[in-house]
C-alpha cells in the first residue's frame, strides 16, 4: 500500500498518536465506505474527485510515516491509495511471500497453545511408509533422479530437494503425482504429532477461517483465552468435543476431496470424448492385473486393458510393478513413456479407455 498524509486541525493530538499504534500494529480504521466505482474514479483522476477527503501528489510507504506520525504532536490523517502491481511474465511470484507468512503463523500458533496445554485442534501429517518410498525411489531411479533414505525413515527436506530438481521438466506432474500417493493423508488431531511434509514439529490451520471450519474452531479457543473466558468448564467443554470434532473435520475434507476428484474425472470424459481416435504421449503411472493406466500431459488418465494388447499374452509382476509379454517379452511398467490412441470414454462410469499406437499419427 502507499498512504498519502495531510494536516488536520480538527483532531485531537492523541487520536493521531492513536492512530500512528494502530496503523503499526496492522489494523486500519474506516470512516465511510466507498464502491468500487468511487474508489476507481478516484485512483483515475484524484485531482477531480476527493473521494477519501484527502490528495497528495507525493505518497510515500507506509512505514516511513509511522514515526513521523508518532512524533508530531499535532493534527494528521491518512488515506490509502492503491498501487500498481507488476503484472509482467517471468517475474517471480509475489504471492509467495504471503504463503510464507501463512505457513509462519501456522507453526507460531500452533507451538504458542501447545505449550500452554490448551485444548486445540492441530493439523497433523505423520512420517510416510517406508516401504512405498522405497517403491518411489526405485521409480525416480528410472528418470535420474535420486533422495537419501534411511533404513526407517526419509527426511522431509529430501523431499523438497527432488521438486525442486524435477520443477519444469516433462515429467514433473508424474513424479510429483508418484509422491503424493506414497505420503500419508494429513489429518486433524487434538495431539501434536508434527507435520511431516512441511517439515515442521508444530502446526495448525490457523489462517483460513473464511474456507475451513477447523480454522474458525481454533478461532473460537483463542478467542475465549485472549478474553480471559477459557474457564475450567469451558477446558473441559473443549476436551470432550474436539477429539470428534477433529475426526468429524478430517471425515469431511476427505468427503470434499473426493467430490472434487470425481468432477474432475467427468470434465476430463467430457473432454476427452471429443478427441477419440487421437494419439497421444503419455507416461504409465500405474500397473495393475488387468490394465496399465497412462498419464497424458494435460493430466487425464486412462487404461489400456490388458485383453486389448493384441500382439501377446501379458502377465502382471507386482513385486516389479510392470507387466510382461508371455512369448515375446515385450515389457510395460511404471515410468516409461508410450503412445496411446484414445478408443472409447463413458460417462457413466467416468472411465477413459486408451490402447498402445505406435507413434504420433
Amino acid at each position: 500500500m502507499i498512504i498519502n498524509t495531510g494536516q488536520r486541525t480538527d483532531i485531537p493530538a492523541f487520536y493521531a498518536k492513536w492512530f500512528a499504534n494502530r496503523l503499526r500494529e496492522g489494523y486500519v480504521y474506516v470512516r465511510n465506505p466507498y464502491n468500487e466505482k468511487q474508489v476507481n474514479k478516484y485512483v483515475l483522476n484524484p485531482s477531480v474527485v476527493d473521494v477519501i477527503g484527502f490528495c497528495s501528489k507525493n505518497p510515500a510507504p507506509m512505514f516511513e510515516y509511522m514515526d513521523l506520525l508518532k512524533s508530531y504532536g499535532q493534527y494528521w490523517f491518512i488515506t490509502i491509495t492503491p498501487y500498481a502491481r507488476d503484472i509482467e511474465p517471468n517475474v517471480p511470484d509475489k504471492h509467495k511471500i504471503i504463503e510464507d507468512f501463512m505457513l509462519i503463523a501456522n507453526e507460531t500458533i500452533a507451538e504458542d497453545y501447545y505449550w500452554q496445554e490448551i485444548p486445540f485442534e492441530f493439523r497433523v501429517h505423520e512420517k510416510p511408509d517406508s516401504e512405498k518410498f522405497n517403491r518411489l525411489k526405485n521409480i525416480i531411479e528410472k528418470f535420474g533422479y535420486y533422495f537419501k533414505t534411511s533404513k526407517e525413515s526419509i527426511h522431509p527436506k529430501e523431499v523438497q530437494k527432488l521438486l525442486d530438481k524435477i520443477e519444469g521438466v516433462e515429467e514433473e506432474n508424474f513424479i510429483s503425482r508418484m509422491i503424493l500417493r506414497s505420503m500419508q493423508q494429513a489429518r486433524y488431531s487434538t495431539e501434536c504429532s508434527g507435520h511431516f511434509g512441511l517439515a515442521a514439529r508444530y502446526y495448525c490451520h490457523f489462517t483460513s477461517p473464511i474456507r475451513r471450519y477447523p480454522d474458525l474452531q481454533i478461532h473460537r479457543i483463542i478467542k475465549e483465552n485472549l478474553h480471559g473466558r477459557l474457564t475450567e468448564n469451558r477446558i473441559e467443554h473443549y476436551n470432550k468435543i474436539l477429539t470428534s470434532v477433529a475426526e468429524l473435520n478430517s471425515k469431511m475434507e476427505r468427503r470434499a476431496e473426493e467430490a472434487e476428484r470425481e468432477v474432475e474425472k467427468l470434465k476430463k470424459v467430457q473432454y476427452m470424448t471429443k478427441h477419440i481416435g487421437e494419439v497421444y504421449e503419455g507416461i504409465i503411472s500405474g500397473v495393475t492385473g488387468y490394465g496399465v493406466y497412462v498419464e497424458l500431459p494435460n493430466t487425464v488418465e486412462g487404461m489400456v486393458r490388458m485383453a486389448s494388447i493384441p500382439d501377446d499374452y501379458y502377465i502382471y509382476d507386482e513385486d516389479n510393478m510392470l507387466v510382461f509379454g508371455k512369448n515375446i517379452g515385450n515389457t510395460y511398467q511404471l515410468g516409461q513413456k508410450v503412445y496411446v490412441r484414445v478408443v472409447m470414454t463413458d460417462r457413466k462410469l467416468l472411465t477413459i479407455d486408451f490402447e498402445f499406437a505406435d507413434g504420433l499419427d
